[in-house]
């Protein structure tokens, strides 16, 4: 649905920050968090004072991202690694690890099934 990448109620949600829980490190992560992706060539974004937009060039379907989804969507571009996203996340807004981790998966399905983000092609023999 154009207009928004993510539920409303999942920007807020992540907007909000609480204290980092370190026992959250054992958690099982989603199998998402360990693949690589790419921006796509059809797949424009720019940030702007209050949000991201991403245009997918294929469909015409344009997204709006809050200044959360656009910081995550910029790492992702930059280093195809859904577990850096998490690390910054953190890092960048002390949100505890088991909801980056979370949010995180979620936003990268929710990007995939938009295909405004493509699994990385692995090379032979990795």
């Amino acid at each position: 649905m154009p207009g928004a990448v993510v539920p409303r109620s999942w920007l807020t949600r992540c907007s909000v920050v609480s204290a980092f829980d370190k026992h959250c490190d054992d958690m099982t992560a989603d199998p998402i968090l360990d693949e690589r992706f790419v921006v796509p060539d059809h797949v424009v974004h720019r940030s702007f004072a209050a949000e991201t937009v991403v245009l997918n060039l294929e469909t015409g379907g344009y997204h709006g991202l809050n200044e959360v989804g656009g910081f995550m969507l910029g790492v992702l571009a930059a280093t195809g690694d859904p577990g850096e996203v998490v690390r910054r996340v953190v890092t960048e807004y002390g949100a505890p690890l088991d909801r980056a981790r979370t949010d995180v998966a979620s936003f990268c399905t929710d990007l995939l099934e938009r295909r405004l983000i493509e699994r990385a092609k692995r090379l032979p023999g990795r």
